[in-house]
């Protein structure tokens, strides 16, 4: 009967004679450690593979898959270039933004924070933060009425709950007859969110898209730029390179 070479090698050396029985127990142990090893690895492998896509769908979920704004860090034409966005395939919504650094007070606890101002509408299409509100809403956010939602953490470490008061404080000056002060506002919290990052509940915050136009002086009806969502944002960049079609 036709044996192949490969098979007729290993049953030799794990079915030996009674005279060669420490080279099959040297044999089985030899494959006994091999398999536990690659059963070891693919399981490390696996947990590791899991790990990874879990963070990167919640890393996606927060940033954007891309940013258009202009030369000076501002972009006044937003909504002709948001059309504009609309007609490459590979797009598939877009929201105006505003953000700078703050700091934020409340009582004696002092936090700086990453603060974006942004249209509730508009933002659910291209971020999971409007899913990921643990009180409160994004919608709860109106021009005018200065509401902030905060990060969980960031909520947990100024001691602070839905309805209460903090300061925002911009790096930005205002000169008064008594010199000059930081410009300073007062918000109140409106909701809270959670995505399960420490890097985003602790040091983001979100406010009105006119609200912030008047905390950090954007004139003109100016953005920081437009967060795009892509169909597949792990496609070359290459493919995206004329976004207006």
């Amino acid at each position: 009967m036709f044996k192949p070479l490969i098979f007729y090698i290993g049953l030799r050396y794990t079915r030996a004679e009674r005279r060669t029985q420490f080279i099959s127990f040297v044999t089985l142990a030899s494959v006994l450690g091999i398999a536990l090893s690659v059963t070891a690895l693919i399981t490390v492998l696996s947990v590791m593979n899991g790990f990874v896509e879990e963070i990167s769908q919640r890393m996606l979920s927060m940033t954007a898959h891309a940013t258009v704004t202009g030369a000076s860090g501002e972009l006044s034409d937003w909504q002709n270039i948001q059309l504009q966005l609309k007609t490459n395939p590979h797009v598939m919504e877009s929201a105006p933004f505003i953000t700078g650094q703050v700091m934020i007070n409340a009582d004696r606890r002092v936090s700086g924070t990453v603060l974006s101002g942004i249209l509730p509408e508009t933002e659910a299409k291209v971020s999971e933060v409007a899913n990921k509100m643990l009180a409160g809403s994004l919608t709860d956010l109106h021009a005018g009425e200065y509401g902030i939602v905060l990060g969980a953490e960031l909520a947990s470490y100024l001691g602070v709950l839905i309805g209460d008061k903090i300061t925002v404080i911009t790096p930005q000056v205002t000169s008064t007859p008594a010199g000059v002060v930081p410009r300073m506002r007062r918000f109140t919290i409106v909701g809270v969110f959670k995505v399960g990052m420490f890097e985003y509940d602790r040091n983001m915050a979100f406010i009105h898209l006119d609200d912030a136009a008047k905390l950090f002086r954007f004139e003109n009806n100016a953005v920081s730029a437009l967060r795009v969502k892509l169909d597949n944002v792990l496609k070359r960049a290459t493919g995206y390179a004329n976004v207006g079609g």
